[in-house]
């Protein structure tokens, strides 16, 4: 499993709103009673109050420590204790300079704290929805119960809700870490997420080995190795020409994994690796008239393939879908799938696909 951990120094991005000298930043009452306790402690219970009572908000950005000095008649070095204190139990966070933010109530802040946000495309997909493991939104359901078994409150976020504004919020409640799953080809503010993240020391993990993630821990399926499983197995079956397929546009950083295992894999048992064949991206249906029509474009597809004295007789797919139509084209050529033509499918899921009942 490919690690990697890369610590870097806050961006200097400029933060949303000036920190005032003064008092007119931040309304405060003037009339404020210390009672006879040590000056620091005395700042501490006001400020936690004002927080407690919703005076000073999530995200807003407190007053100058020259501003509250003078608003509670104490020195700086008083003031800027006590703030420190304050960020340690996670009621502020640090800002560029002298700032600072206030991230919330204690309570909502000490779980935030512990909550670990699982980032996925499939956040609001039902986790009963499919049964076998091989559907991608496994991975972001199982990110959440491994979050929950561990006894954490976990946080499902769908990636197109994270705009800038998002981002920016999600900096300043800091909560214990965060998960980016379901990663093939990542929209440019998920990457972007994740940079934030180091840079404000959030912990971030990301599933899968997409290019722009290579610093970042992750956990990847380890495709070569599935490519060369799966070339070998149908080499052992007494395949001699296996063809590897690929829906159009294989741009997915998986493919090229995938090869480079079969190629290694057919390599080894003394054949020829075969050009990959693209086909058009063929869409789940259990509808028979439909299914009938992918069958005959794939059957055009591999017409060159299945027929003559160079004709294929293994066939390694994409995912468990594809199986369905090769082998449905190969009936329209006189091919019986699993005897005169192999076919090996990737990510078990085959047994919840539509088109099972229109081939089996």
């Amino acid at each position: 499993m490919p690690t990697a951990r890369v610590v870097t120094k806050r961006s200097d991005a400029k933060i949303q709103g000036e920190i005032a000298d003064s008092t007119d930043a931040f309304s405060l009452d003037s009339s404020v009673s210390l009672p006879d306790e040590a000056p620091r402690v005395r700042v501490v219970r006001h400020l936690k109050q004002w927080i407690a009572d919703g005076v000073l908000a999530p995200g807003q950005t407190l007053p100058s420590e020259r501003a509250l000095a003078r608003q509670f008649g104490v020195s700086n070095r008083t003031v800027s204790g006590a703030l420190a204190m304050l960020v340690t139990e996670g009621l502020l966070r640090n800002g560029e300079g002298y700032a600072r933010f206030v991230v919330g109530d204690g309570r909502r802040a000490q779980l935030l704290k512990r909550a670990i946000v699982v980032v996925t495309i499939f956040s609001e997909v039902p986790a009963s929805r499919h049964q076998q493991s091989g559907w991608v939104e496994h991975i972001g359901h199982g990110a959440v119960a491994a979050v929950q078994t561990a006894g954490r409150p976990a946080i499902a976020i769908a990636p197109e809700q994270l705009g800038e504004a998002e981002i920016a919020a999600l900096i300043a409640e800091r909560p214990g870490g965060v998960i980016l799953t379901d990663i093939l080809k990542p929209a440019p503010q998920v990457l972007k997420l994740a940079q934030t993240l180091l840079e404000n020391d959030i912990p971030v993990v990301v599933y899968g080995d997409a290019p722009g993630f290579e610093k970042f821990d992750r956990v990847a399926p380890d495709h070569e190795r599935g490519g060369y499983l799966l070339a070998q197995y149908l080499a052992k079956q007494g395949c001699r020409r296996i063809l590897q397929m690929w829906p159009d546009p294989p741009d997915t950083y998986w493919v090229s994994q995938r090869e480079a295992g079969y190629a290694q894999a057919l390599r080894e048992a003394g054949l020829e690796p075969l050009p990959s064949l693209v086909v058009p991206h063929v869409a789940p249906t259990d509808d028979a008239s439909q299914f009938e029509n992918e069958r005959r474009n794939m059957a055009g597809r591999l017409v060159e393939h299945l027929t003559g004295s160079d004709a294929v007789d293994g066939v390694m797919t994409c995912t468990d879908r594809e199986t369905f139509f090769v082998a449905a084209a190969c009936r329209l050529f006189g091919k019986e799938p699993g005897r005169d033509v192999r076919i090996a499918g990737y990510d078990n899921f085959w047994a919840e696909c539509e088109e099972r009942r229109l081939e089996t």
